[in-house]
């Protein structure tokens, strides 16, 4: 995917970020270079170079987007989509094994991205139910856009959205048409989870707290 052409002062940031174990001081400088580093850990990993990335990771690079666009507490999708564009320009810029160096800072400057950080839930049902459906939202579309790769954990946080959704409408509001969703604004939810953990755990336990229905299908006519 390629974007177009950034300032020169851009450039420069990115080319500085890469050539020391310092880190840019702005969040989107920070946050996309982080997600560099962290896909770039996760790749060399990965045993076969063409894989999709597991779930897990592939959620700690959307998740410095997230946390990037959570300074604003109403959630800054321009933010968070500035550090995507920030991430090609550091990805188009970074030397061969540069980013480990950048390994420590990034663990220090970015701890609720680290995949060993606790993800706990809150146990008011009404606000873990707001931030499931709309952290699951925001994932199984993120997801979604790599194809079929994470099929398995899209339909797991649709389906767990589905069980919350009616829970979310007031009880005076008219009846959803179907495949309609309700109005919410998701903005503060997302900004919410963002500053708890990884995503991809945070949502596993959603889909456990609050589990897919499930598709009960139509009785089959027996054979004659």
């Amino acid at each position: 995917m390629r974007y177009h052409p950034f300032s020169v002062s851009a450039i420069a940031l990115a080319l500085t970020a890469c050539s020391s174990n310092s880190l840019p001081e702005d969040i989107v400088g920070r946050a996309g270079t982080c997600a560099v580093v962290a896909a770039s850990a996760a790749r060399e990993a990965m045993k076969d170079p063409e894989a999709s990335l597991p779930v897990d990771q592939q959620s700690q690079i959307i998740h410095y987007a997230l946390i990037a666009g959570a300074t604003d507490p109403k959630f800054s999708s321009d933010i968070a989509n500035a550090v995507i564009r920030q991430m090609q320009m550091v990805q188009d810029t970074m030397g061969e094994g540069d980013w480990k160096k950048l390994v420590e800072p990034c663990k220090q400057a970015f701890p609720e991205a680290e995949l060993t950080h606790a993800a706990a839930l809150t146990e008011d049902p009404a606000k873990a139910k707001l931030i499931c459906y709309s952290l699951g939202g925001f994932m199984s579309r993120a997801l979604a856009a790599h194809e079929e790769s994470y099929n398995e954990e899209v339909n797991q946080y649709n389906g767990m959205t589905d069980t919350i959704m009616p829970d979310l409408q007031p009880a005076d509001a008219p009846k959803l048409e179907e495949g309609k969703r309700p109005k919410i604004d998701t903005g503060p939810s997302i900004a919410e989870a963002a500053k708890i953990g990884p995503p991809s755990k945070i949502l596993a336990t959603c889909v456990e707290r609050f589990p897919p229905k499930e598709v009960k299908l139509p009785d089959q006519p027996n054979p004659s």
